[in-house]
């Protein structure tokens, strides 16, 4: 009940108060200044009702500012994806060029990255094209080591994996296509298993769970070679 009293007391506020600086003290300035306080503290006590309040055009007012402020944070968030994906693709070549980070301390980076574009809201699918210089990098490194671990269930497994269809916008056999081909051997060891995995949740996240599966400064593959 009390609060029925307040929100109307205000909403007569906003009314009566405008009108007497108005019309008994020719003070339009007075008049903005009482509207705004007005409205601020109607806004701070009714915050949850706001979208039923219809007065003076007061409604299509907050709306716009609302939706000013939502693209500013959808600004904001697409900067953020592309300042990601600028950072994950100068630390994907690190290694390659610098050779002064490892593969864990460079995860452990992409980790905070992500998180901290997850905390402003950027999209799943946004976070997963910031990553696209990194999952490629990345996955390419892991192709080799999973290559060399079925040699030794399969001698001429690097030559086969390398023959294999790439996806076009990473350069890789897609997770689906390697695991057809080990299938098809039936290849299989836990270590061989953990690589699996690993391709997987890289190619799908950019994360995983064990960086250091992928040694320190490890070379990409020379395609064509």
């Amino acid at each position: 009940m009390l609060d029925t009293i307040i929100h109307w007391g205000l909403i007569a506020y906003l009314i009566v108060a405008p009108t007497v600086a108005v019309f008994t003290f020719r003070q339009p300035t007075l008049a903005f200044a009482l509207i705004v306080a007005g409205a601020t503290a109607l806004i701070f006590t009714r915050l949850p009702d706001i979208s039923s309040l219809k007065l003076l055009g007061l409604q299509a007012t907050l709306e716009r500012q609302i939706g000013k402020v939502q693209v500013t944070i959808e600004e904001l968030q697409k900067l953020a994806a592309a300042m990601a994906n600028a950072n994950l693709s100068q630390l994907a070549m690190s290694g390659q060029m610098l050779h002064r980070l490892n593969t864990q301390a460079k995860f452990s980076m992409r980790d905070q990255i992500i998180a901290s574009l997850k905390e402003i809201g950027v999209s799943d699918a946004d976070i997963h094209d910031a990553q696209e210089a990194w999952i490629d990098v990345n996955c390419d490194m892991l192709v080799s080591v999973i290559e060399a671990e079925a040699e030794k269930l399969l001698p001429s497994a690097p030559e086969e994996i390398n023959k294999l269809p790439e996806a076009a916008k990473y350069g890789v056999p897609e997770p689906e296509t390697l695991e057809k081909w080990r299938s098809s051997h039936k290849l299989s060891s836990p270590r061989l298993d953990q690589m699996m995995d690993e391709y997987k949740r890289l190619w799908a996240t950019g994360s995983m769970k064990d960086p250091s599966i992928i040694p320190f400064n490890f070379e990409m593959r020379m395609k064509g070679q």
